[in-house]
Order: C-alpha cells, then structure tokens, then sequence
C-alpha cells in the first residue's frame, strides 16, 4: 500500500494509494495506515502523498478524520499532500478548513510541490493555508 518513489526533481517521497472509500469506519483505518507509513517507512521526515484515484466520495465525518491527519502530519514538520482528488472531494475536505491542505490534479504540479520542499526542507511546503492547483491535464 505504500510505496517509495522519487520524482524527476530527485526528491524521495512515500506514495499510498488507498483501495477503499474514505467513509467511517474505513477512514479510521486509512488515517491509522497512513500515519504508520509516514513514520516507520517515511522516517516521519519524507514527504507522504495519498494518490486518491480510488475516492469517489466523502461526508462530514471523513473530512474531520482527514484534517486530524493533516494536523499529526504538521505537528512533525512532515509534508502530506493528495494527488487525484476529485473537485467534489476537495470541497467536503476544504468545508472543515483545514490548514496546511495541499491537494494536487497533474504530476506536474505534484513535482512542483515536491520540488520546493526539497529545496526547503527546514520548512513545511506551505503553512497555514490551503492550497488550490489548476484542474487542467497535463501529459507526462
């Protein structure tokens, strides 16, 4: 379920693709695997990245596990990021506002993402804010 990868920038990052809707019960246990791997196999350093291809849908209940997530991620200075999440998607999650969301649609602007925070490491990609990317396809 997690994987290591590195992008064309040459920054290391720990990609996980759950296979199961975000809604409770199973959002608990995405949460609970999503932290292991960031600590165990992410060093609680490298940036983690939730490929979301699998998520159709999510509810109130979902989004304020996922903003507990986000805030375990900021509180130990590592990035979180979401890749592929549907429009529908990031406006249930941004509905409980959470800070430091930092949500992707192309590889491009995933690599951007990881790009600047290999070239700032001391400091979180973004802090403080959410953060919205272009919908457009972009061929890699």
């Amino acid at each position: 379920m997690a994987f290591e990868q590195k992008s064309p920038s040459g920054c290391e990052y720990l990609l996980i693709t759950p296979d199961r809707s975000l809604s409770f019960p199973s959002v608990e246990y995405v949460r609970s695997v999503v932290s292991k791997a960031g600590v165990r196999q992410g060093s609680s350093s490298i940036p983690v990245v939730i490929d979301a291809r699998h998520i159709q849908g999510a509810d109130f209940t979902t989004a304020k596990v996922i903003k507990s997530l986000i805030e375990d991620f900021v509180k130990r200075n590592q990035p979180i990021l979401f890749y592929n999440l549907k429009p529908s998607v990031v406006s249930i999650f941004q509905g409980v506002q959470p800070k430091d969301f930092i949500y992707c649609y192309t590889y491009n602007e995933l690599s951007d993402h990881l790009k600047q925070y290999t070239a700032n490491k001391a400091a979180p990609i973004k802090n403080g804010s959410t953060t919205s990317v272009n919908i457009t396809e972009a061929s890699t």
